[in-house]
């Protein structure tokens, strides 16, 4: 296996956690929602053995449940990194269906649908978190340049 391989494939899981640490600090709901779900079900496929021979049936149940719960957050807070990262999850999803539809595929392939989407979930979780690290900037100035301006104009409604 190439090195660049071995690096792609063993830097995502600690990534991820670092950017779930950020997420948990810096981010809102959201994004501390949609960050953990991602770590808990990378973190459970990480425990299992792969084997790209067959259908990976550990993968298909993570996959599924990740999808729905990418969903719901979807539909809770429509928000363009998340919708993102929920159509990258279900690509992922329907590898195994094309697995399952097509048992002689290469294990190659099979191997690189799964993990074809992992980075760039990690690049969309990460433009979620800098979103909302901005938006608490902008709205945290905005209630301050509110509350001088209140009280330079004289009303005195700081509210």
């Amino acid at each position: 296996m190439p090195f660049w391989t071995v690096i792609y494939s063993h830097a995502y899981l600690p990534l991820l956690a670092l950017l779930t640490v950020a997420c948990a600090f810096l981010g809102d709901a959201t994004v501390r929602r949609a960050s953990v779900a991602t770590l808990l079900a990378m973190g459970a496929l990480w425990l299992v053995p792969r084997d790209y021979h067959g259908l990976l049936w550990p993968a298909i149940v993570t996959d599924s449940i990740l999808v729905s719960v990418l969903l719901r957050l979807s539909i809770r807070e429509p928000r363009w990194w998340l919708l993102a990262m929920t159509a990258l999850q279900f690509i992922n999803l329907l590898g195994h269906l094309a697995k399952a539809l097509y048992p002689e595929m290469s294990t190659l392939t099979y191997m690189i649908m799964q993990g074809s989407g992992a980075y760039p979930q990690l690049i969309c979780l990460s433009i979620g978190l800098l979103l909302a690290i901005q938006t608490h900037r902008s709205t945290t100035a905005r209630s301050v340049t509110d509350w001088r301006g209140a009280i330079m104009r004289g009303t005195g409604d700081t509210s």
